[in-house]
């Protein structure tokens, strides 16, 4: 051990007094080579971690990015090499962690390299960006190889990202963009494997795409400070992308198998993205209204508005759920006239779309087919009450709080229609039971009602 520690050490001696990149290059590969032919151990890894921090520090003397993109790859070479030494003989798990911390050593040695004075540039490089770019993601697949399963693998993801993100703030100052841009992003999908990863605690997957949307959320409001295009769509998409994951499990999980008290997950869910909603409504709407996102710049359908039409389908995944409860279309009534409040009063029309929609998915797909094909489920008239005067309500509320701006689909309209059938069907409901006289007649009734109505109602210009 001894002789080849002296050899290894007059081998990167004379790599620094070379005194070029390509001589130092080879050096350092060969230092490497006889580590790897000794017995493979924790001392091994500690040892070719210490010449391959001492290579990446040559990287320092210029603008070496050549050197540097061989040393990583020698790097990932050995510990690869280490790895598949390591499992064959290895009796316990303590040895992941001791290569997970050389492997964060390394990445962090080399990510510093490009934030020096010598790569200020407003424009992109590409040699500096494909060796930067490269090192994370080497350093993602050995957090990978080397994962444990446990909390600590998220912990060492969400610190790697949040160092990252800070490190970014520092190559914005140093005036490169790149590196910046380049950092910035890495740190972002560092953070969103950190988040998916809980899955493997056995956490609830609703659980953890709520987090995501959490998480996402605050990305998005980070990098609208620093008005940077490119950051900000790739937050919208990412916020765009954690709801319909969102909805998408929920409709599935709902479909599948009904989730009952999990639905507090998804409403929490819920919750999240209409508070972000109001936020980014309130506060940044020029910003995003600006925003060119899916090629399309209009009004309509800018990333507010598809935020709010995705809400409105994770609306429909919260109740879904519950269809067939004797309490589904109360907890409709709260959510989606909850929805057609917050449209109104803020004056998002994606918004008031996706509440919309979601209104007449829990009428036309969810309570009236099951009314209509259940009536032995609702003995009394109090039974059928619960189920019948929520959706009423809400339909009033969606007439009296239709969108103030004007959309295409007249959604007051379409809330009127929504009401008149829904007193029709309830007036089969309630009184089908007590005769099948009865409902034609009260139907007939009706109808005179909403002819008098009709005539004395002003036109609306």
């Amino acid at each position: 051990m001894s002789l080849l520690l002296a050899g290894v050490g007059v081998n990167l001696f004379v790599a620094y007094t070379g005194g070029t990149a390509t001589f130092a290059s080879l050096h350092v590969v060969l230092s490497l080579i006889p580590l790897a032919i000794m017995p493979q151990s924790d001392i091994s890894l500690i040892l070719a971690t210490v010449v391959i921090a001492y290579g990446i520090g040559l990287a320092f003397r210029g603008r070496w990015d050549i050197h540097l993109a061989v040393t990583l790859a020698a790097s990932a070479a050995y510990q690869y090499f280490w790895y598949l030494g390591m499992s064959a003989t290895a009796t316990d798990q303590d040895w992941k962690m001791i290569g997970a911390g050389c492997a964060i050593a390394i990445a962090a040695a080399a990510a510093l390299v490009h934030y020096r004075a010598d790569y200020s540039s407003r424009g992109f490089e590409p040699l500096p960006f494909a060796v930067h770019a490269g090192n994370w993601s080497l350093f993602g697949m050995m957090l990978l190889i080397y994962r444990s399963g446990t909390y600590l693998g998220s912990v060492v993801l969400t610190a790697a990202g949040a160092a990252s993100f800070l490190l970014a703030r520092r190559g914005r100052t140093l005036n490169i963009r790149w590196l910046y841009l380049c950092d910035t992003l890495v740190a972002q999908a560092l953070i969103v494997a950190a988040v998916i990863s809980l899955q493997s605690l056995d956490l609830d997957i609703l659980l953890v795409f709520t987090i995501l949307v959490l998480e996402t959320a605050l990305f998005l409001r980070l990098v609208l400070k620093e008005e940077e295009p490119l950051l900000i769509r790739t937050g919208v998409y990412l916020l765009h992308g954690a709801v319909a994951l969102l909805a998408c499990a929920g409709l599935i999980l709902a479909v599948a198998t009904g989730f009952g008290e999990r639905t507090y997950l998804l409403l929490a869910g819920l919750a999240i993205a209409t508070l972000v909603q109001i936020y980014l409504g309130t506060g940044k709407r020029a910003e995003l209204r600006l925003l060119q996102c899916y090629g399309c710049g209009e009004p309509a359908i800018n990333a507010l508005s598809m935020l709010g039409g995705l809400i409105g389908l994770l609306a429909i995944a919260s109740i879904l759920g519950l269809s067939g409860s004797d309490w589904m279309e109360m907890v409709a009534l709260g959510v989606v006239g909850g929805l057609i409040l917050v449209a109104y009063g803020f004056g998002f029309s994606g918004l008031a779309l996706g509440a919309w929609a979601a209104m007449l998915f829990i009428c036309f797909f969810l309570s009236w087919p099951w009314l209509l094909a259940h009536p032995e489920q609702m003995p009394g008239f109090s039974a059928r009450l619960q189920h019948l005067l929520p959706l009423a309500a809400l339909s009033v509320i969606a007439i009296r709080f239709a969108p103030r701006n004007r959309l295409r689909v007249p959604l007051r309209w379409i809330a009127i229609y929504l009401l008149g059938i829904h007193i029709g069907l309830s007036a089969y409901v309630i009184l089908n039971p007590i005769s099948p006289l009865l409902p034609a007649t009260a139907w007939l009734c009706l109808s005179l009602i909403a002819l008098g109505i009709a005539n004395r109602a002003a036109p609306e210009h």
